[in-house]
């Protein structure tokens, strides 16, 4: 009796313990000699983190949301995240996790996770795919090359006018998967950007690509020399994301932007003679 009043006086001893990867909380255990067996009864309790919102892109208006959610009542009856390792009595926390749309309020993501001393809490998903890393996955079909009239192999000639057209290839589907997201969508052709880089230099901007019957653009040299023309096709549209196979929704797409290679383009010049 004496050695178990002894114990029962040690009370109750409480130990702080920082969570690797996370200083916004930590764990506090707590350990009581039982006064009948004389046994150590121990409880480690997991501090929950402050809530969270964090937006996943600028391209896309999701918004990640963690917010701790123990209910004491349902632990307290060995409900929720509660669990024995090694005798030791553990007391989680539980979070839900959501995945919201901030423009229509719409809730696309809800799971109630529990996070157990020692362990980090719930932390966000990796961002979606951008717009340029879609262009980067597309880019073979998206990288439209520039046509000239008089052809590449001929040349212009100085003060005649050069036609500049390109091949639009109508809407053009695209996908890519990256760090667990999924995007599909489709876009077409909503800018054309054209840029002569020579001695007698030129830009122009069009809405369309054109054809040789009526081009996109026309440029009339006056220099003669070594050029180059360079394309910039300008995409637009919408795409589906998922996240790990869960939809997401669709959202508008663009503009996505990509240049060819240069396109050498040689000018002569052009004398006319004077005939008695």
């Amino acid at each position: 009796m004496i050695r178990t009043a002894a114990l029962v006086a040690l009370a109750t001893v409480t130990i702080n313990v920082a969570v690797v990867g996370s200083s916004a909380h930590a764990d506090e255990r707590t350990c009581i000699i039982d006064p009948v067996s004389g046994l150590l009864q121990c409880t480690l309790v997991a501090s929950p983190a402050p809530p969270v919102k964090v937006r996943l892109s600028v391209d896309v208006p999701l918004e990640w949301v963690r917010l701790p959610l123990n209910v004491g009542e349902l632990i307290a009856r060995g409900f929720g995240c509660v669990r024995t390792v090694a005798g030791v009595t553990e007391i989680g926390v539980g979070y839900a996790v959501a995945l919201n749309n901030v423009v229509t309020g719409e809730q696309l993501y809800l799971r109630y996770v529990c996070t157990w001393p020692g362990a980090p809490p719930p932390s966000p998903p990796p961002p979606p795919p951008s717009p340029a890393e879609l262009a980067y996955a597309n880019a073979q079909a998206l990288t439209l090359e520039p046509a000239l009239s008089p052809a590449t192999s001929i040349g212009g000639l100085t003060g005649l006018a050069s036609w500049l057209w390109c091949g639009d290839p109508g809407p053009v589907g695209t996908s890519v998967a990256l760090r667990g997201w999924t995007a599909t969508g489709e876009v077409h052709v909503v800018l054309v950007g054209w840029e002569v880089d020579g001695s007698d230099g030129f830009a122009d901007i069009s809405t369309s690509c054109g054809s040789p019957e009526a081009p996109s653009s026309t440029w009339t040299p006056q220099t003669k020399g070594s050029y180059s023309v360079l394309l910039t096709a300008v995409w637009a549209g919408s795409w589906d994301l998922s996240w790990n196979g869960i939809p997401m929704g669709a959202f508008p797409l663009g503009p996505v932007s990509l240049t060819a290679p240069p396109q050498p383009y040689a000018v002569d010049e052009y004398r006319g003679e004077l005939t008695g």
